[in-house]
């Protein structure tokens, strides 16, 4: 069982006793999911729709698919971080399938709108990881965005480490050659 310190905790817990005050709606547990999680899920859900507004409404509808489904969570090692960047992944791809649908819009061409200063590496985060398919930029982001080791891409994505080893390796060798072509322009 993992320990972590929590933030705002003076004190150590377990994954398990900290699920198992979510699964009772602890308010102070799910302000803790919130504090320690909505703004990494912010980027990731930015990195991938390109429009901060949306990306909010993501981020937030995450964490309301995993108040909505904590109760089908079950310990299988897997940290619950993870378990979150899983649900914000189908989240945010229903969404873009959706945007598709309503606007046209191709996955890899996101909405080009003004952000605020905050969000400009983003910015040039999400034109570098065009260039890379879904699933390279889903590693990247998930691996260097939002800080997740390796492993817990893994159980995120639903892949091996192998293949996740593999799919980050193939996207920073393209997103190499996209700065090296950029450098020679």
């Amino acid at each position: 069982m993992t320990e972590e310190v929590l933030p705002g905790a003076t004190y150590v817990r377990s994954d398990r006793s900290f699920v198992d005050d979510l699964k009772a709606f602890d308010q102070e547990a799910w302000g803790q999911v919130y504090d320690q999680h909505f703004q990494s899920l912010f980027f990731y859900a930015l990195s991938r729709v390109g429009d901060r507004s949306e990306a909010e409404e993501q981020a937030a509808q995450v964490l309301e698919e995993a108040l909505r489904g904590i109760g089908r969570y079950q310990e299988r090692g897997v940290p619950f971080r993870a378990w979150l960047f899983r649900i914000a992944r189908n989240v945010v791809s229903d969404h873009i399938k959706r945007r598709q649908r309503e606007r046209g819009l191709s996955a890899s061409d996101p909405d080009q709108t003004s952000f605020e200063s905050e969000v400009d590496f983003q910015l040039s985060l999400q034109r570098a990881l065009r260039h890379l398919s879904e699933e390279q930029r889903q590693i990247v982001v998930l691996r260097f965005v939002n800080d997740l080791p390796l492993k817990e891409c893994a159980q995120a994505m639903g892949k091996s480490l192998s293949a996740i080893k593999s799919l980050q390796n193939r996207g920073f060798e393209r997103l190499r050659e996209y700065f090296e072509k950029e450098q020679r322009s």
